[in-house]
Formats: structure tokens, C-alpha cells, sequence
């Protein structure tokens, strides 16, 4: 889907850049905010594995051949990028990941930020299934999107407390 994309970035975008937009602009239209104000923070166990099969396999066999359209699509910062350019955000923006850790790595850091700068920030995580021969290493079989808003001492919507732990 990615509705918040525009057309000509939805066709090119992969399944994980269309899902972390699906899922944060949920998130935002349920937390009120404006999304072209909200900081963001992203996050993905491996980014677009596909990709990263293809970009590999491109390489070894016919390196000209890379399509600069995919290769861009390859970098773990791409859903933060198409959401910010597709929402007009000029807040601040970061991509996050910690291999198997990366939802948690992705939501201290969005916490941290939401604290530190007293302003709501949008955490959105996402990964897609794997395929082709890094499947193997992967083992991910479906994909998976979550995104929240986070409002330090807020009061409207649904709560969690947080607590860091040595």
C-alpha cells in the first residue's frame, strides 16, 4: 500500500519502505500529530533483504548493471527518507539497527529523544520477509510493522512506561 507515498514513489518503493509508511502515518492519524512535525525514528532488523541479495548477486556477476534505483532502495535509512519527502517532514529523522535488537534499540533511542527534547516522536518498525539465498541466514518468513508515537507525560491515548535498567 503506502497511501502517503505519492504515486510515482510508491511504484518504486519496496515492501518494507511501503509498510513503514503504512504504519506511521496510522500511527500519527491515531495520535493527532502532524506528520511534517514529528520526529522520527525507524527501524529494521536487516532493511530490504531482497535488495541486499540483488545488490550482491548484481555485483559479482555484471557490475554496471546495478540499477542506481534499487541500490538507493538498499540503505537502511530509506523508509525514514521516503517518509520524511512524502510528508514534508523537516523534524529530525533517524534509521536504527541492532540485528536482533533493533525494535529495542530502535524504541530507546526514540524514547531518549522524546525525553530529552520534551516533544513527541514517531518510532516505526518494520521488516519484511526475506528471500532469495539470504533466506538461509534469515529465516524471517513474514513481515512484520509496528509504529507508535511516543509523548513524553502525555495524558491522552494509551500509556507505557518506560524504565532504563542497567
Amino acid at each position: 500500500a503506502g497511501a502517503v507515498l505519492p504515486a510515482s514513489e510508491r511504484r518504486r518503493a519496496p515492501d518494507g519502505v511501503r509498510l513503514a509508511a503504512d504504519v506511521a502515518a496510522q500511527a500519527t492519524t491515531m495520535a493527532g500529530v502532524d506528520p511534517a512535525r514529528v520526529a522520527c525514528v525507524f527501524a529494521s532488523t536487516r532493511g530490504e533483504v531482497g535488495i541486499t541479495d540483488y545488490v550482491c548477486e548484481t555485483l559479482a556477476r555484471a557490475p554496471l548493471e546495478l540499477s542506481p534505483t534499487r541500490f538507493h532502495n538498499s540503505v537502511l535509512n530509506a523508509p525514514a527518507g521516503y517518509w520524511t519527502i512524502a510528508t514534508g517532514c523537516t523534524a529530525a529523522s533517524s534509521a536504527v539497527s541492532a540485528h536482533h535488537r533493533s525494535f529495542a534499540a530502535g524504541l530507546l533511542e526514540a524514547a531518549v529523544f522524546a525525553c530529552a527534547e520534551d516533544t513527541p516522536v514517531l518510532f516505526a518498525s518494520c521488516d519484511v520477509a526475506s528471500s532469495g539465498p539470504l533466506v538461509e541466514m534469515t529465516r524471517t518468513t513474514l513481515g512484520f510493522g509496528v509504529a507508535l508515537v511516543l509523548v513524553p507525560n502525555g495524558s491522552a491515548g494509551a500509556t507505557i512506561d518506560l524504565a532504563l535498567c542497567a
